[in-house]
C-alpha cells in the first residue's frame, strides 16, 4: 500500500478527507446533511468555507444544512435505508416536522411506519400522516431567516399562491446582489 504523508492545517485536512470520502463512499443526502452540519459545528464555519472545501453552491450547501439540522434521528432510525432518501423527499420531511402537530402525528405513528417494507413507503407514509402546513392551506405562514451565527436577516411569508421574501436592514449591496443571483439561479 502506498502511503503519502503530508502536514495539513486542519481546514485543508478537511478538504483532502472530503474529497477522498465523496469520491470513494458516494454519499446519500442524509449522509452529506449530517457531515455538512457537524463540520459546521465543529469547525465553525459558514457556508462559505463549505463552499470552498467541497465544491458545492451556496443553495446547495443551505438545503444540506436544513436537512441536517431538521431531518428527525427518530425517524432516521426507523428507516429500512436512510441512504434511498432523496434530497427532495428529506426536505418535505423537514418541512413538514416544523408544524408540531405533524410531529406528534407522525410519532404516534412510527411503530406502523417502522413496519412498512421500504423506504419509500415509509417516507411517503410519513408525509401522509403529517398535517398540511398552512402555507398549504392558503394561510400565511412566516419563517424567520437566520444567519449561520443566528443573526436574523430577514423573513419568508408563505402563502398559497407563492412566497414573499422581506431582507432585514443593514444588508450589504454585495449580500442583496449574492441573493438576487441565487434567485436567478432557481
Amino acid at each position: 500500500m502506498i502511503a503519502r504523508v503530508q502536514n495539513l492545517d486542519d481546514r485543508s485536512a478537511l478538504a483532502v478527507m472530503w474529497s477522498e470520502n465523496n469520491l470513494r463512499l458516494n454519499p446519500s443526502p442524509l449522509e452529506l446533511a449530517a457531515w455538512m452540519v457537524a463540520v459546521r459545528d465543529q469547525f465553525k464555519m459558514g457556508t462559505k468555507d463549505l463552499r470552498e472545501i467541497t465544491g458545492f453552491g451556496g443553495s446547495y450547501i443551505s438545503e444540506l444544512t436544513k436537512i441536517g439540522d431538521g431531518f428527525p434521528d427518530e425517524i432516521r432510525s426507523i428507516l429500512v435505508d436512510a441512504r434511498k432518501v432523496s434530497k427532495a423527499k428529506a426536505l418535505d420531511v423537514v418541512t413538514l416536522m416544523i408544524d408540531k402537530k405533524s410531529r406528534e402525528v407522525v410519532r404516534k405513528n412510527l411503530e406502523k411506519i417502522k413496519r412498512l417494507s421500504t423506504t419509500d413507503k415509509q417516507i411517503s407514509a410519513i408525509l401522509k400522516a403529517a398535517v398540511v402546513p398552512a402555507s398549504l392551506k392558503g394561510q400565511p405562514e412566516k419563517r424567520v431567516i437566520l444567519s449561520s451565527n443566528g443573526d436574523r436577516k430577514g423573513t419568508i411569508t408563505f402563502t398559497g399562491k407563492g412566497a414573499r421574501i422581506d431582507l432585514a436592514s443593514g444588508l450589504t449591496s454585495e449580500q442583496i446582489g449574492k441573493i438576487e443571483e441565487l434567485l436567478r439561479d432557481l
